[in-house]
């Protein structure tokens, strides 16, 4: 991992502290200490296969015996922009990465570095073909162990901040999406998501559903809102020739399963 993970990048304040017999470097049985501790800038990190390399870093690095740990206070995955970074990885030869950041920057941009990296796949094909665009804040913490595949842990919190989302399965488009909205591995949970859709106002809620047999994923929806006559009959699949007025209240209950 150590030997492709940092691509680039300045190192200054450096300090080393070594105490301890050398055969038994790098003392993972207490033996004794090795501390290399710097402060870095402009650095590159490929972090894990699959997601978007950490660009522009800027922050503290210490290697502690076989471990790493370190926290940054600037840098950017995939164009969005990171605050507050704290990793670590215990054992250098077995790495298990752990991460947790805070970040902020477009949605589209945060959705193709989702779709792109390994979780995305696991979400399923209806998550694949979601698409946005507008500010939102981020939180994530990431388990990644290099070695066993099914250990891996994600949660991802989005707050969105007035955002317009595409989604085939709501077959139009919704705008001015406020709320907040947590992915943790194939679970995704939104208490109230606030917009417009079809002209009117609309809030939604999604929660995990049931899972069992062939079903490793569900997705409950519940919502209600209220919608313009005018878009109405393209959106039912109406002929064009057949035009609609005033004002209709709807309720949504739905279930998402990937089977």
């Amino acid at each position: 991992w150590l030997e492709q993970a940092f691509q680039r990048g300045t190192a200054t304040a450096g300090r080393l502290a070594y105490h301890g017999p050398v055969r038994k470097f790098p003392f993972r049985g207490g033996e004794g200490e090795f501390k290399a501790r710097a402060d870095v800038r402009d650095a590159s990190v490929v972090y894990f296969d699959g997601f978007a390399p950490l660009v522009g870093a800027a922050g503290t690095v210490e290697f502690l015996n076989a471990g790493l740990r370190g926290g940054l206070s600037a840098g950017e995955v995939g164009g969005l922009r990171l605050r507050d970074v704290q990793f670590a990885i215990d054992d250098l030869k077995a790495p298990v990465i752990e991460v947790d950041a805070a970040g902020s920057g477009d949605l589209a941009k945060a959705l193709a570095v989702v779709q792109g990296s390994p979780l995305g796949p696991q979400l399923g094909a209806q998550f694949m073909q979601l698409s946005g665009q507008g500010p939102a804040d981020y939180s994530l913490r990431l388990r990644l162990p290099s070695q066993d595949p099914t250990m891996r842990d994600y949660v991802v919190r989005t707050r969105l901040n007035s955002v317009s989302v595409n989604w085939p399965v709501l077959r139009a488009p919704v705008t001015r999406v406020t709320g907040d909205f947590e992915v943790h591995n194939r679970e995704f949970r939104a208490p109230a998501l606030r917009g417009v859709m079809l002209d009117g106002p609309f809030e939604l809620s999604v929660k995990p559903g049931r899972v069992g047999g062939d079903v490793s994923a569900a997705i409950l929806l519940s919502g209600s809102g209220r919608v313009a006559g005018a878009p109405l009959p393209a959106f039912i699949g109406l002929p064009q020739t057949i035009r609609m007025g005033g004002t209709a209240d709807w309720r949504l209950d739905g279930l998402i399963e990937r089977r």
